[in-house]
């Protein structure tokens, strides 16, 4: 017979449960069927909303509206190709002081096609001929007024892929640097121009193409 403090016949512990992972409530057939029903409709409206008012619609508002349709499951995501958006926009906006070349493309009508007649020699001869000289400007502009991803301004602008588009972007770009750099004295400033970027938190900087946005962590000493 054990006694108390008899340790000839320890109490042996009972081994520890695990916890199950509440488990996510499955979505039930109907109501699946449900939600892909609302997404056959609501999907094709909103693609057919986007191209019929493009040229009406601010650019940021466009964008966002594409990037939610993108992040669809397919095919509800597939945006469906159109004419490229600068022949359609050109057609539309004939008038120089119409605003929505500036919500565009950040300059007005006289001075895109000002610039467009400074550039296209060189674009011509950077470019192929499947690339005309007015819409590798319009979608260069584009980019950089908007950010837009080389993705999306090929499909805007009916460029074959990024790869054309990334093409036109640095066309643009050089051809801005060979046609017009002599009219900034960069070498004489540049020193004043580091300084300013300094001013903005931005050391040893010379110049910008475009900007992100990204996250920092607060680190502590």
């Amino acid at each position: 017979m054990a006694t108390a403090g008899d340790s000839s016949n320890p109490i042996t512990p009972k081994p520890a449960t695990k916890k199950r992972k509440p488990r996510k409530p499955k979505l039930a057939a109907a109501t699946a069927q449900h939600v892909i029903s609302i997404l056959n409709t609501a999907s094709p409206a909103a693609h057919t909303f986007l191209s019929q008012n493009d040229l009406y619609l601010l650019p940021s508002q466009s964008l966002q509206l594409e990037s939610l349709l993108s992040s669809l499951p397919l095919p509800f995501s597939q945006l469906p190709s159109q004419p490229s958006l600068f022949h359609r926009f050109a057609s539309s906006a004939t008038l120089d002081f119409d605003q929505r070349w500036v919500q565009f493309f950040s300059v007005s009508r006289p001075n895109f096609y000002r610039l467009l007649s400074l550039l296209s020699p060189s674009l011509v001869v950077f470019l192929p001929s499947t690339i005309p000289p007015e819409t590798a400007l319009a979608s260069a502009l584009y980019r950089l007024a908007h950010g837009a991803c080389y993705k999306t301004v090929a499909r805007k602008f009916g460029l074959d892929s990024s790869e054309a588009s990334c093409l036109a972007f640095y066309s643009v770009c050089k051809a801005v640097n060979d046609k017009l750099g002599d009219l900034f004295e960069f070498r004489r400033d540049l020193e004043r121009i580091v300084v300013g970027f300094g001013w903005n938190s931005l050391p040893n900087c010379c110049g910008a193409l475009g900007f992100g946005r990204f996250g920092v962590w607060e680190v502590w000493g």
